[in-house]
């Protein structure tokens, strides 16, 4: 029993602490589609698209398509490879980052001479990167974009398989809020 509650601490404040981070999310749709007649959908691998993230972590890409699976199955939608309402593209993105921080500079104000300042100022530069998830809707007969849902600020951390798992779920429902856009 002791093992169950530690489990469900640890996993709330995985939760917390994911849904506080820097990630933001954004959604756009195409006001004119009729997403009432979307039911099936499908995901397209037919092209490789330049500069995917994803393409060099397979395995991370077979987590996220899992995921959005599963929630567009819970929204009611079924999953058919043969013909498909939409299309699913998912793509994913990296960029380089700096973060500097400054401290140790002093100063102080002598009425008679001015300002006068010591400066010992010492900069700390260090590089990591962010990444973004894409994912479009597009309709399968003409290939016209309809929605587009991105998680964007996520940064690399060392996560156990479990967390991982847990991290790629909330992203992608978080992601997936918005689709259908109620209308």
């Amino acid at each position: 029993m002791k093992l169950f509650y530690k489990i469900i601490i640890l996993t709330a404040a995985f939760i917390l602490a994911v849904s506080c981070s820097p990630i933001s999310f954004q959604s756009d749709y195409n006001p004119k589609a009729d997403y009432n007649r979307l039911k099936t959908f499908k995901f397209y691998k037919d092209e490789k698209i330049t500069g995917d993230a994803l393409a060099s972590r397979p395995m991370l890409r077979d987590k996220i398509r899992d995921a959005i699976r599963e929630a567009l199955m819970k929204k009611g939608y079924t999953e058919d490879k043969n013909n498909p309402d939409f299309l699913i593209v998912l793509f994913g993105g990296m960029k380089g980052k700096l973060k500097t921080s400054g401290w140790g500079y002093y100063q102080w104000y002598n009425p008679w001479w001015g300002t006068s300042a010591y400066s010992d100022r010492e900069i700390d530069v260090s590089h990591y990167e962010q990444g973004s998830i894409v994912i479009d809707i597009v309709l399968a007969k003409n290939k016209e974009l309809v929605w587009r849902g991105v998680a964007d600020g996520l940064t690399r951390q060392k996560l156990s398989e479990q967390e991982l798992n847990e991290a790629v779920d909330y992203v992608v429902n978080k992601i997936l809020t918005d689709f259908p856009p109620d209308e």
